[in-house]
């Protein structure tokens, strides 16, 4: 737009008046090129509106009764200015009916088309009143008129519009009372049957106009009037709200017909609105009232004017009669005495003072109260209007009461459920602050003795002794810290629903003979009793996960230890109790220490995580508070129970019960022949311990004595000999108070001959006495706990032993065995190197999985033994390299053995590793043995 155009445009908006540009297209009714914001102002439409009510011409803008005088003037008007006088004033339509307007009008001429132009200014406000009440003047002399002209001073004092209709010709006279809006609209005269609709259109809601229009429709007046003075009719306007209609027969024909009828309209708005907001309270007050019946006990009418109340219904019988009347103040103040529980009396009291109810009930359709009443059940009181003035006033209301005592102990209850809710979780994040303080102090010790440590052994890489010593320190630092790590992750998967229970047959003795020697180093070293024995157990093969299980008792066993001072007890009871299912055997694990003991307040908390019964910093003891939680997750887990007793100073017991399934392969024990009747002597000093093995004699089929005493022992076997009933075996405790074990079989071997077998029965590993009991005349060795399958291979001699040697890797030959190790982490690169090295295994390195691929792909038959792989790697995981391994073209490569070696150490991590194509798998980080006994293994296989 050139800079002309822009002034030329702004000269135009700054005109005064309501300018407007049209095309001179009279057969198209003058179509609108320009108006400015005057025009429509005035009019109260936008452009939108203007081309869809009016076609955007402005001819159909102009009322019809006027617009000859708009043409006439476009007709006179040339190219200078044609001015519209006085006279030549006319109506445009607006948003809300007529507007009066008056200007001037010229044509113009530009790039050869000619247009109309104009500026109008809105006179709407001009038009004097006096005009129109000289025309309804003119209209009033008639006789007829001037009959009604009492009337019409009446009515005119409270209406807003009086039109006088002719019948006749249903032409209609403004009688001078009508507003300019209604004036500007239709006129102060005019045809009614065409008038009135477009009041009902421009004023009238649209939820209203069908019924107005049926209304004022003047040519059905004469019938609806015929028999009737005045009709009238509500309805509500889009500006003045809710009005009333009057159709009035001012007088009337022969035959009764109005001959002229007087329409009056009023304002009905203020009234109507009370009316209606009275209605609507009304309305919720009886469907309140019509709901509570079907619940309520009481239902009393309160009349607050005069102070009294009646029964509506009482009791549980809700067609009671109504009582009589009486006094509302003293009537209620008997009920609430006799009937309310005394705490919550003055609180009801001051709900039903009569005084003040219609001020606390206001305009609310209820208000309500909850209390007790004298049997102790909560109560609910309602009070509900029913009567209001026009005011708003309340002159009566409806007293109920309701029986809640169901939903308000919910609530107490929930309320209660939330503020223990509240509480727990409180205690987690003080747990949790503990558990960082703690954690903050278990980390930093053992790192500070690796880091420690290894600055020393820098300073000593010459003196073998101290680096020999150094190094064995920090293996049991890391060690420690990798267990806290362990209970920190085990802790999270639990939470994350990560863990899994994975079932397999597994047999319950190994799993206690390897708890007994797990713990067997930190007994000895503490110098402490380790007991455990079997009660009852018939089902030694179950199905379970024995990872779990033996993390759970590995857990309890541990802290038993560790909370038990020098010279202490700790014992382990497996016990086999009565099963309400038949494929399910329930095993009972008592562990029972004599250690330092629980607070009753601890044992409140013992099993959330991150507690500890004191700091570690202060009782030097360490541990993530972890484990127990772990611990009673993972029983639940597997379907069981955990419980704990414990006093401070006396010690602690954890009980487990775990049903397992019996395995699908029970074992059925035959009858062995040559041990029938066979008399058998138990000595041990703990009397559950013979108990428990007489019964497994019993079953096999033999005779047996026990007590607890060495010397007891060898006076029995003595008294059999000499009595010519002598014990065909002797089962033996090792370690008894008053005589051991091998010098009870030494002495009872004076008197026996060689071939009567003699166990030893022992807790400890047997190794160190083997030599020395086997010259006392010991011929076998059980561990303890006995089960029955062990004690019968003992018995008939086909016991098998099961001896675990530790591997000597040095008599192992790695020469000329090549391994490509795949890391992409360069530190554990180079200590893997130096390992697999100094073994003698040949190293080639591969830093990701995708490099590994493409050098096997490329390697001779022969050329590697096998390839330990981590897992976490940037481009190519170890899963995904092992599979792309697995496919290649060379099945010598293809098949090539495959070592999961990574810090994935979960036992869902092993089987990813197996379902992607791996022969086995080791944790980081790394343990030697296990490493070298896993590649002796591997490679025996190959």
């Amino acid at each position: 737009m050139s800079k002309t155009t822009i002034e030329a445009f702004e000269h135009i908006k700054s005109i005064p008046g309501g300018f407007f540009i049209c095309e001179d297209d009279k057969e198209n009714g003058y179509p609108f090129v320009y108006i400015n914001e005057y025009f429509l102002g005035k009019t109260g439409w936008n452009n939108a509106d203007i081309s869809e009510r009016f076609n955007d011409n402005f001819l159909e803008m102009i009322h019809p009764e006027d617009r000859n005088v708009v043409e006439e003037c476009i007709s006179q008007a040339g190219l200078a200015v044609s001015s519209i006088d006085d006279d030549s004033i006319f109506r445009v339509f607006g948003d809300h009916g007529y507007i009066y307007m008056t200007g001037n009008i010229n044509r113009c001429t530009c790039n050869g088309k000619n247009y109309i132009q104009g500026v109008l200014n809105s006179i709407s406000s001009y038009v004097k009143k006096e005009e129109r009440e000289k025309r309804a003047l003119k209209v009033l002399d008639t006789k007829s008129v001037r009959d009604q002209a009492e009337i019409i001073r009446a009515i005119s004092k409270t209406f807003y519009c009086i039109y006088y209709i002719n019948m006749d010709d249903y032409s209609y006279f403004d009688l001078g009372k009508t507003t300019l809006e209604l004036d500007d609209l239709v006129g102060t005269a005019g045809n009614a049957i065409t008038a009135f609709p477009q009041v009902g259109k421009f004023l009238i809601h649209e939820d209203n106009y069908e019924e107005f229009v049926e209304y004022t429709d003047v040519r059905t007046l004469s019938e609806r009037l015929k028999d009737k003075n005045w009709i009238s009719k509500q309805f509500i306007g889009m500006t003045a709200g809710w009005s009333e209609g009057i159709f009035i027969a001012a007088d009337r024909n022969e035959d009764g017909s109005p001959r002229h009828v007087v329409w009056a309209v009023r304002s009905i708005h203020e009234q109507k609105t009370k009316e209606l907001a009275y209605q609507n309270e009304l309305e919720q007050s009886l469907s309140i009232i019509g709901a509570l019946a079907n619940v309520l006990n009481t239902m009393v009418y309160i009349d607050l004017e005069d102070k009294t109340l009646q029964r509506v219904f009482m009791g549980d019988s809700n067609k009671a009669k109504p009582g009589d009347k009486r006094d509302a103040i003293e009537t209620i103040d008997k009920v609430i005495s006799f009937d309310v529980n005394s705490e919550h009396i003055d609180k009801l009291k001051e709900f039903l003072d009569v005084d003040t109810l219609d001020e606390r009930l206001g305009s609310n359709s209820v208000i309500s109260e909850v209390y007790m009443d004298s049997r102790g059940l909560w109560q609910r009181a309602d009070i509900v209007p029913v009567k209001r003035d026009e005011m708003g006033k309340n002159l009566a209301v409806l007293w109920t009461i309701r029986n809640v005592d169901e939903e308000k102990r919910r609530e107490i209850m929930q309320q209660q459920e939330l503020e223990d809710a509240l509480f727990i979780a409180q205690a987690a994040s003080r747990a949790k602050s503990r558990f960082l303080s703690n954690m903050s102090h278990d980390i930093r010790t053992p790192m500070n003795a690796i880091i420690g440590f290894t600055a020393l052994g820098a300073k000593y890489v010459n003196d073998p002794e101290k680096m020999t010593e150094y190094l064995g320190k920090i293996a049991v630092s890391g060690n420690h810290l990798l267990s806290l790590i362990n209970d920190i992750l085990d802790m999270s998967r639990i939470e994350s629903g990560k863990v899994r229970i994975e079932e397999n047959e597994v047999h319950l003795p190994d799993i206690l003979h390897d708890l007994r020697t797990i713990v067997q180093s930190e007994v000895v070293a503490k110098n402490i009793d380790l007991f455990i024995d079997t009660l009852d157990v018939k089902h030694e093969d179950v199905v379970c996960d024995k990872l779990r299980l033996n993390q759970i008792l590995l857990n309890i066993m541990s802290n038993a230890l560790k909370y038990t001072n020098a010279g202490g007890m700790v014992s382990l009871r497996v016990t086999e109790k009565p099963s309400s299912k038949a494929e399910t055997a329930l095993f009972e694990f008592r562990i029972k220490d004599t250690g330092i003991g629980m607070s009753e307040e601890f044992l409140s908390v013992i099993f959330q995580p991150f507690e500890r019964m004191q700091s570690s910093t202060v009782s030097g003891i360490q541990g993530t508070g972890l484990g127990l939680s772990i611990t009673k997750n993972l029983v639940e887990m597997m379907g069981g129970t955990i419980s704990v007793e414990s006093e401070e100073g006396k010690g602690s017991e954890f009980t487990v019960v775990l049903p397992f399934k019996k395995s699908s392969t029970p074992v059925v024990y035959e009858t062995i022949p040559e041990l029938q009747g066979v008399r058998v002597l138990v000595a041990d000093d703990s009397a559950d311990t013979c108990f428990s093995v007489t019964r497994m004699l019993n079953e096999i089929g033999m005779r047996s004595d026990w007590t607890t005493s060495g010397k007891e022992a060898v006076l029995r076997a003595k008294y059999a000999v000499d009595e010519n009933d002598e014990y065909g075996a002797y089962i033996i405790d090792w370690l008894m108070p008053d005589m051991n074990g091998i010098e009870t079989v030494r002495r009872i071997r004076r008197f026996i001959s060689d071939d009567k077998p003699i166990i030893i029965l022992t807790a400890y590993d047997w190794s160190s006495i083997e030599a020395e009991a086997r010259e006392a005349g010991v011929t076998s060795f059980c561990s303890k706990p006995l089960f029955m399958s062990e004690l019968r291979e003992a018995l008939t001699y086909t016991r098998k032993k099961k001896v675990v040697e530790e591997t000597d890797f040095s008599t192992y030959n790695f020469e000329n065995k090549k391994v490509l190790l795949v890391e992409d982490n360069m530190l554990n690169r180079e200590i893997a190197t130096e390992i697999l090295k100094e073994a003698g295994l040949l190293i080639d390195e591969a830093e990701d999985g995708d490099v590994a691929v493409e050098i096997l792909k490329n390697a001779a038959d022969d050329q590697y033994d096998l390839v330990l792989m981590d897992i976490q790697m940037p481009r190519l995981d170890g899963y995904m390299a092992t599979r792309e391994i697995r496919t290649l073209d060379n099945p010598v490569i293809a098949n090539i053995p495959i070592i999961a070696m990574t810090a994935n150490a979960f036992e869902e991590d092993k089987k990813k590793a197996f379902e992607a194509g791996m022969n086995a798998h080791i944790s980081k980080p790394i343990d030697i043995k296990q490493l070298m006994s896993v590649l002796i293994d591997v490679l025996n296989k190959n």
